[in-house]
């Protein structure tokens, strides 16, 4: 039988860590100078800290896991915010364009009449042919 099957696995159960605030802010120092601290720096922070050596390696793992979501987030939110910039400058410039340099009349079918140029203007008071 294996520690998972046995009877008593309940009172084997590893109750969860909790930091103070000196041990927090040591851990967030350490994650700031490096992301993946090697066995040493680890084993010195397990001493100083007088936390196990494992929970500190849990520690960086669920630190890191944080900051990808954190990292994820910033990336979408830029890359939405950018879309909405560019989306509101290409319609405000492509409107711009139209107004200023479209030079073309829209083709309308012969059997069709065709407008006056007075329709284009909803305020002008010619009237239609």
């Amino acid at each position: 039988m294996t520690v998972s099957e046995s009877p008593n696995s309940a009172l084997k159960r590893r109750f969860r860590t909790n930091f103070t605030e000196a041990q927090s802010l040591l851990l967030e120092e350490a994650f700031q100078e490096s992301h993946y601290p090697d066995q040493t720096a680890k084993k010195d922070m397990a001493e100083k800290l007088d936390i196990p050596e494992d929970r500190i390696t849990v520690w960086f793992q669920n630190r890191r896991a944080k900051w990808r979501r954190k990292e994820m987030r910033e990336k979408e939110k830029s890359r939405y915010d950018q879309f909405a910039t560019n989306a509101y400058c290409f319609d405000t410039n492509y409107r711009y364009e139209c107004a200023t340099n479209c030079n073309f009349a829209i083709p309308v079918p012969p059997e069709q009449p065709q407008p006056s140029t007075c329709q284009l203007f909803v305020t002008s008071p010619c009237t239609q042919l």
